[in-house]
């Protein structure tokens, strides 16, 4: 992949004070990832409309969705 991903290159970015990032990333076939999105959704862990896009991999017929949820610190 020649040109940076902007979701991917936010992965590293420094969050705000009494904030830290907790990132979930499922990785699988398009199928897969969309039916554990569901499944999370359907377990009230995640919102199915707050993953990202699928996002290809470097292994083919692998896409990858990540989901980023921000935790209180003190």
């Amino acid at each position: 992949m020649s040109e940076e991903n902007p979701i991917l290159s936010g992965l590293n970015a420094p969050c705000t004070p009494n904030r830290e990032p907790v990132k979930v990333v499922l990785m699988s076939s398009p199928a897969g990832v969309r039916e554990a999105i569901h499944q999370l959704h359907d377990a009230r862990f995640r919102e199915a409309t707050t993953w990202s896009p699928l996002l290809p991999t470097p292994e083919p017929g692998i896409v990858m969705s990540i989901n980023t949820h921000y935790r209180i610190t003190s």
